[in-house]
């Protein structure tokens, strides 16, 4: 209320740092959406694991993607990670999800390559 745009962002990442019930979860999930509203555009990135998650029910993947994405627009660069890896679900995705991983690449050198490695890995 006085002003900090990530105060409600830094209270849902208490309330979800360790698995959070699905009550808990709610009550994340609108602190995430009051930070993001308040341009804390890291807080869409943590809302899109909320829903990835499952945390608030059942994973709703359509969702996540959707927050990954406005993170990932707004320069969150985990969310570029997060959304590839969504988007490398499907095949007609895989090049957006690998252009997002080399986005991330300068950043954050390590996670991209072994999120790569992960993906293109061998399937069970």
């Amino acid at each position: 209320d006085a002003g900090r745009k990530s105060a409600a962002g830094l209270a849902a990442f208490v309330l979800t740092s360790e698995t959070p019930t699905p009550a808990l979860a709610v009550k994340a999930a609108a602190l995430y959406e009051m930070a993001y509203a308040a341009g804390d555009a890291a807080s869409a990135n943590n809302l899109g694991e909320v829903y990835e998650r499952g945390w608030i029910g059942r994973p709703n993947l359509v969702q996540a993607q959707t927050w990954y994405r406005l993170a990932s627009e707004a320069g969150v660069i985990q969310a570029n990670l997060n959304l590839a890896r969504l988007l490398w679900r499907t095949e007609a995705t895989r090049p957006d999800a690998r252009s997002l991983i080399e986005s991330a690449r300068p950043s954050m050198p390590t996670e991209a390559q072994q999120l790569l490695l992960q993906l293109e890995g061998p399937r069970d």
